[in-house]
């Protein structure tokens, strides 16, 4: 009897980044830059805002853990995430996941809004952009462009107001 052993390659383990999967929060239209957002690579955290003491998110698993370090009397940490081309760092709360059933496992929430919480995942860079650009689209952010979700144009009334040519015979 043959038997089979799968195991993650190591340069596939390589490719995955600490990522925002999805948010719990689903009034999308309350989302702002300053939480985090599906498709935010979670570069590192630290309980403040110094560049040097930002602790590297290698894993999911790795961040939940090392957020679970993290001193009960520290209310907010640090986040250094990679949105787009840029790097920003915002303000989160440590919260338990709740997911987690056997095991004591740790994710973030937004600092301004206990609705907001983070579902992390370990996610290739592709996954990661596919997210972002669905956020940057939910998100009217002045300094990504311009919302794709268009804009309403209310055509009746636009009928309504129209005025005929002064030269055409219907008036």
């Amino acid at each position: 009897m043959e038997k089979y052993f799968c195991f993650k390659k190591q340069e596939d383990m390589a490719d995955t980044l600490v990522c925002v999967r999805r948010v719990k929060q689903e009034a999308s239209e309350e989302w702002d830059e300053s939480m985090p957002l599906p498709g935010d690579i979670i570069e590192g955290f630290a309980e403040n805002n110094a560049d040097e003491l930002f602790v590297p998110a290698k894993a999911k698993s790795d961040l939940s853990s090392q957020l679970g370090k993290i001193s009960p009397q520290t209310e907010t940490v640090w986040l250094k995430v990679r949105r787009g081309e840029r790097t920003l760092k915002l303000r989160a709360r440590v919260m338990p996941d709740k997911s987690a059933v056997l095991q004591r496992r740790f994710t973030i929430k937004a600092a301004n809004d206990d609705r907001h919480v983070a579902v992390l995942g370990d996610l290739t860079l592709e996954q990661c952009t596919e997210l972002q650009e669905m956020s940057r689209k939910v998100v009217n952010m002045d300094s990504w462009s311009f919302s794709k979700r268009g804009v309403k144009y209310d055509w009746k009334m636009k009928v309504d107001n129209y005025l005929p040519d002064q030269r055409s015979s219907v008036h």
